[in-house]
């Protein structure tokens, strides 16, 4: 199983990418479906991709972990992204 990552940043108010905040999303594909699971860095904490990939990847291989399945829809960042924007943080 190849897991491969995504991260998203918040944009500060001068529209650079902020070194706080955002989310990690690890996921696998199969034929049909795509299985994902994220970890959060709260607005206050510095971002960092190393943290962020262990925890999103060991939430996805923990049988503990609940992980999200959704359908396969190419291109598949754009589907991801469609879904944590609804799903995790309410807005289109």
């Amino acid at each position: 199983m190849t897991v491969k990552f995504m991260h998203i940043r918040k944009l500060n108010n001068r529209n650079e990418i902020s070194p706080h905040g955002g989310i990690t999303i690890a996921y696998t594909c199969t034929l049909t479906e795509i299985c994902l699971a994220s970890a959060l860095c709260h607005d206050n904490d510095l971002f960092s991709f190393e943290i962020g990939r262990r925890i999103a990847k060991g939430r996805l291989q923990s049988s503990k972990c609940e992980t999200d399945v959704i359908p396969l829809k190419p291109p598949i960042t754009e589907t991801i992204a469609d879904y944590v924007a609804v799903e995790l943080f309410d807005s289109p």
